[in-house]
């Protein structure tokens, strides 16, 4: 007969269940007598399908249940590895896998005993790989974690062990192959796996004189077979979350004695120098605080070391992802409205044409051999079938120097300072525009009455000039000649005809 004993209170029973607290009891099965699992093979309700992976202690299947919706992992230990010690642990995980339900922290739906010997769990089919896979990924290219992304992961961690030890479950082996790297909704996360170590706070199993977990991430205590506590898990966590953001582990050694000899005796590197990316004291003195030797000296709870981890990340600043534009705002300069600009614009280049003009041409008093009129320019047919013209000299004279001047000059102060200055002045002077008041309006109205009349008096243009004499009209260089009273008098009319009142 195969001998039983209940994997919660370790009691020998030859009973399907222990009386004491209703737990089925398991079977010790010699390995040479245990069925080896596969592919088809029923545990439970579930079938398996594939193998997903195997390690020392057991093998992983995708499995389907029995409604065919979806597919679980089921996990089987290997009958070599299913001594007493193995059965309480494997017990164990599936127990507290139970009870936990953060989303951080991978779900257990059943466990069992196969007809054959062998043990089975089944759980949450992750899709994802391990954290040592993804630090080794990142290492290959010379990089790490990061600051920012750790704090986001971690702290799904710190949650899911706040949530077990609350229910008095300490996990005793936090490490990078026990923490998953998936993707849900849209984004990342670590899922926290194996609780076949932990340890039920509660309960009578204890491990006493023990050293049970990885050297890589145990707390001093743990290293000298002490009794351990919640914030034995909290100092695993700064071990793994130094790893993540400095690219080695806090204290190495070429076998796990002397890695476990640095836990307890050497100091903790420091991780603003040890990090291959800029982090903030803020968050390199939560993760240093994790790592203190004296327990008392670490936060007293993992949601209390979450919610430092956060507070340090926010006191950082944005991170790169996140980061809002902060280039300096540009400087408030005076604002004068882009109307008045232009008119000022437009003033300074109608003054400088208008002295140009005055400067070649000369005065523009109306002479008597033009007849007062205004000079006009003839079309290019016209004035190239008078170039061959014997009569009009090849150099005029100042009697037809003076003319041209004053025909030219004329046009082009009227030109500029009518559809130019005008407009500039009453731009420059009002801010909003407005209607000439009706006096000037009255006097707009003569002076375009007394231009017509002076016009018809003058009588027809006269008479256009080749474009050799126009080119050679300009006079000699001399010192430039001022308008007359006259020219001066009509541009200022102009001007002051469409200022407003002020």
């Amino acid at each position: 007969m195969q001998e039983r004993f209940c994997p919660r209170c370790d009691v020998d029973l030859d009973l399907p269940r222990c009386p004491a607290d209703g737990v089925v009891t398991l079977r010790l099965v010699p390995a040479e007598h245990c069925v080896r699992l596969g592919a088809g093979d029923k545990v439970g309700g579930f079938t398996l399908l594939r193998q997903l992976g195997a390690g020392g202690h057991g093998a992983v299947w995708a499995a389907r249940p029995a409604s065919g919706i979806g597919e679980v992992a089921v996990k089987v230990l290997h009958p070599d590895g299913a001594d007493r010690d193995a059965l309480r642990r494997f017990f164990r995980e599936a127990e507290i896998g139970a009870r936990l339900r953060h989303p951080s922290t991978v779900r257990v739906f059943e466990a069992g005993q196969h007809a054959g010997g062998a043990v089975w769990l089944a759980m949450e089919l992750l899709h994802g790989h391990t954290l040592e896979a993804e630090l080794g990924r990142l290492a290959d290219v010379g990089g790490v974690l990061g600051p920012d992304r750790a704090v986001a992961l971690f702290g799904g961690v710190l949650a899911a062990l706040a949530e077990a030890h609350a229910l008095g479950v300490i996990h005793r082996d936090v490490k990078t192959r026990n923490l998953m790297l998936v993707g849900e909704g849209g984004e990342e996360r670590l899922k926290l796996l194996d609780f076949g170590v932990a340890r039920l706070v509660d309960l009578t199993m204890t491990d006493a004189g023990k050293v049970i977990g990885t050297a890589a991430t145990m707390s001093p205590e743990q290293c000298r077979g002490e009794e351990v506590d919640a914030r034995s898990d909290l100092y695993a966590v700064g071990v793994v979350l130094f790893r993540s953001l400095a690219g080695r582990w806090p204290f190495g050694g070429a076998d796990p004695l002397t890695t476990m000899y640095g836990h307890v005796n050497a100091p903790a590197p420091d991780l603003q120098v040890a990090a291959l990316q800029p982090i903030s004291p803020e968050l390199a003195a939560v993760v240093m605080r994790s790592l203190a030797k004296d327990p008392a000296a670490r936060f007293a709870g993992a949601e209390a070391m979450r919610s430092a981890l956060e507070s340090a990340n926010l006191a950082s600043g944005q991170s790169p992802s996140t980061v809002k534009n902060l280039r300096a705002p540009r400087p408030e300069t005076p604002r004068f409205g882009a109307r008045r600009r232009r008119a000022w614009a437009w003033a300074t280049v109608g003054a400088a044409v208008a002295t140009a003009a005055v400067a070649t041409f000369g005065p523009s008093e109306p002479d008597a051999a033009s007849g007062g009129g205004v000079q006009s320019l003839a079309e290019p047919h016209a004035t190239t079938a008078r170039r061959a013209a014997p009569s009009v000299p090849a150099v005029p004279t100042p009697a037809v120097a003076a003319p041209v001047a004053a025909a030219v000059a004329a046009p082009v102060a009227a030109a500029v300072a009518a559809p130019v200055a005008a407009p500039v002045a009453a731009a420059a002077r009002a801010p909003e525009p407005r209607h000439a008041p009706p006096s000037k309006r009255r006097r707009l109205a003569r002076n375009l009455q007394s231009r017509e009349a002076n016009e018809r008096a003058g009588g027809a243009a006269a008479e256009p000039l080749p474009s050799a004499a126009l080119r050679a009209a300009s006079p000699t260089p001399t010192a430039p000649k001022l308008p007359s009273e006259a020219t001066k008098a009509t541009a200022t009319e102009v001007i002051e005809m469409e200022l407003p009142d002020d």
